[in-house]
């Protein structure tokens, strides 16, 4: 659970995407990248967003998208999951102090066996990271002057608690 600059090993953050132009430009301030694709977004995604957008600690964000170049989580099942958000939380000095996978969801899939197997899996590497169970096998980073950060945590943020959920975390 932690960037690296060996593929198989861990996720890099695309330098780059194609998205359809939005009639509307992004009013985000802390997204990661240029534009954001809104369109793609569904209600409870948008909420998210402008949720983590405003909150004081917060240096970054992005929409994870679902496609093999994006980050993705291998649990026990077959198929792997594609959390919809990963943000990135400051220290008082502006710098990198803790990585989130956000997966949301609406009311209407809370307590379905794919959202209780997500939440499971996503409690489980939380609850393992803390307890420096997961071990960082690769830590060379290309880039100049960088630290790396393997402080993450996940969470499943439910509809209708996201507004209290992402406020205590971001705290």
């Amino acid at each position: 659970m932690a960037v690296s600059d060996e593929n198989s090993l861990g996720f890099r953050v695309p330098t780059e995407d194609i998205i359809n132009v939005n009639a509307v430009p992004s009013t985000y301030k802390y997204y990661l990248f240029e534009d954001i694709e809104l369109s793609a977004m569904n209600t409870l995604e948008k909420k998210v967003g402008d949720i983590l957008d405003k909150q004081q600690k917060i240096l970054w964000w992005f929409r994870n998208k679902v496609n093999k170049k994006w980050y993705s989580i291998q649990g026990w099942h077959k198929y792997k999951i594609r959390p919809d958000f990963i943000a990135a939380k400051k220290t008082g000095k502006n710098e990198l102090e803790l990585v989130y996978i956000i997966e949301s969801k609406g009311e209407h899939l809370i307590g379905n066996p794919d959202t209780v197997y997500k939440k499971k899996l996503l409690d489980v590497m939380t609850d393992q990271k803390r307890k420096n169970d997961i071990k960082a096998y690769q830590t060379q980073i290309a880039f100049e002057d960088f630290v790396i950060n393997d402080k993450v945590e996940c969470y499943l943020i439910e509809q209708g608690k996201e507004e209290e959920s992402l406020r205590e975390l971001l705290k």
